[in-house]
């Protein structure tokens, strides 16, 4: 089952969509139940990644094994770009926090600022090439 390009454009639709939902949630004051140190907290986080990590590793194997290489690499870089984006959005919202009386960013905004960055720059690879 190869992956066209094609397909996988009309796929990204729908968490096109979602990241923008993600993006305007506001947070919302909830009651904690537990309470982590910054150990505890690190311990559990860290292990998760780690797991994550390494199931996401055998999935993109899949897709290396499953889909040309262009699609692979469309999705490689527009990943790089969503992290980069994702960071310096964060850091920017931070320093503007600092000055404005605005809210913290929420791990589902932030999530759906990768999602979108994402798919922003899986089209424009698409659309423009890798070369300038």
């Amino acid at each position: 089952m190869k992956l066209s390009p094609r397909r996988l454009d009309a796929f990204l639709i729908l968490p096109l969509g979602a990241s923008l939902l993600m993006i305007g949630e506001a947070a919302k004051e909830r009651a904690v139940t537990l309470n982590f140190t910054a150990w505890e907290q690190a311990a559990i986080l860290g292990a998760g990644t780690l797991v994550l990590v390494f199931l996401v590793i055998r999935a993109t194997a899949f897709d290396r094994r499953c889909s040309e290489d262009y699609i692979f690499q469309l999705m490689a870089n527009a990943a790089l770009v969503a992290m980069g984006c994702m960071a310096l959005v964060n850091v920017i919202w931070m320093l503007a926090m600092k000055f404005y009386a605005i809210p913290q960013l929420t791990g589902q905004n932030i999530t759906g600022i990768a999602i979108l960055a994402w798919i922003l720059a899986y089209y424009w690879y698409r659309l423009r090439g890798f070369q300038k």
